[in-house]
């Protein structure tokens, strides 16, 4: 992707909105949080997966059939 993107001189336009999106998502945390995005915090894809790895439920919850 990194590649295709260079080719089509996009590659930079990306970097500046993964910046933006970055800050976004760090400054939208609060202090409690930015201690589990602090090694990430350049990349907001990490970012995001970081903080779903931590907040979402990874087991199966209760169904109820009606």
């Amino acid at each position: 992707m990194k590649v295709y993107l260079r080719v089509k001189g996009l590659w930079l336009l990306w970097d500046v909105k993964a910046d933006k999106v970055a800050g976004e998502l760090y400054l939208a945390c609060s202090v409690e949080q930015r201690m589990h995005i602090e090694a990430v915090q350049d990349d907001p894809v990490k970012i995001w997966m970081t903080l779903a790895s931590i907040h979402l439920q990874q087991r199966p919850g209760a169904h109820f059939n009606a």
